[in-house]
């Protein structure tokens, strides 16, 4: 196949919220690796501009916010030296939303990236979610959250990794569901957590008894709340500021929990806008459910 001397691509992929989890992360393949779990995506994510320059050797930039997006850089260096594809290549990430806040913005970016490099050299497009996937693993930023990003909608994740070594079940919403999100304290780094043998444990076991109690209910978007919240309080792993807020919307009758791995919020009330301005929180969102990735523009030279 004859591939461009130049190109740029732009691509989009979801954010997504985990609101109940369990790590496996023992297996030997990191494709079968990851984590159970019940969450959404949201059409907040990110928009990624890639361009390329044919070159005798692989470089591979990538940056959000003028910082480094490690995890970007691996995984497309990895797709890129296993397809053998000899470019300079540069990728600006634009998340919709705040990073390390358990918006799954690390896998948004990546898997965005990703999916473009297929479309320009036109290979498989799911080495998008598995080159992603295994660059999450590798780099302890997500367990899960390139799985439910590239199915988009609102998930369970009832086996760990990606399909067909994982399986993802599809939760009916209803149409145009929207989410208030709200960051309410710093961020929470997911490799801090997830590294922590006895916390772990509890996550793996909380997790996996809370997914099932789920799968095995109306499944309705009441009772994913209830239930992720019932897992919040139990994992303990957001701030004091972060629970304070979480109990007082409880109390105004306004059900919300924390998103998974970060100091931040969701619900599906709408009020919990009115709510959250009345206590002095400013970085506040709205979402809708979101879909897979996409591409938006692609140029070839």
């Amino acid at each position: 196949m004859l591939y461009p001397a130049r190109f740029r691509v732009t691509s989009y992929a979801p954010g997504h919220v985990t609101g109940i989890f369990s790590i496996y992360d023992e297996y030997e393949d990191p494709l079968q690796r990851g984590s159970r779990g019940v969450g959404f995506s949201v059409d907040r994510g990110a928009v990624v501009e890639i361009s390329g320059v044919r070159s005798n050797k692989i470089t591979v930039k990538a940056t959000y916010n003028k910082n480094i997006a490690k995890t970007t850089e691996v995984a497309v260096k990895q797709l890129m030296e296993n397809y053998d594809l000899r470019y300079q290549v540069n990728v600006i990430i634009k998340p919709a939303l705040p990073i390390s806040q358990g918006f799954g913005i690390s896998a948004s970016g990546t898997l965005a990236a990703l999916y473009g490099l297929t479309k320009v050299f036109k290979i498989k497009e799911e080495d998008a979610l598995k080159y992603t996937h295994v660059a999450e693993i590798k780099m302890s930023t997500g367990l899960g959250d390139a799985v439910a990003e590239w199915y988009g909608g609102f998930e369970a994740r009832v086996i760990p990794g990606v399909p067909p070594m994982g399986l993802v079940e599809r939760i009916r919403v209803p149409r145009n569901t929207k989410a208030v999100l709200a960051v309410i304290d710093k961020p929470i780094k997911t490799k801090s957590i997830i590294r922590r043998p006895g916390l772990k444990e509890k996550i793996r076991k909380t997790g996996d008894d809370l997914l099932e109690e789920f799968l095995d209910s109306d499944r309705s978007l009441e009772e994913f709340v209830s239930l992720s919240y019932e897992f919040a309080l139990e994992v303990n792993v957001m701030s004091k500021k972060t629970s304070i807020v979480l109990r007082e919307l409880w109390k105004e009758g306004i059900s919300a929990s924390q998103c998974m791995i970060g100091n931040s919020i969701f619900s599906f009330d709408p009020y919990a806008l009115h709510i959250l301005k009345e206590m002095g929180i400013k970085d506040v969102y709205t979402a809708y459910i979101g879909k897979g990735p996409r591409i938006i523009k692609i140029e070839r030279d």
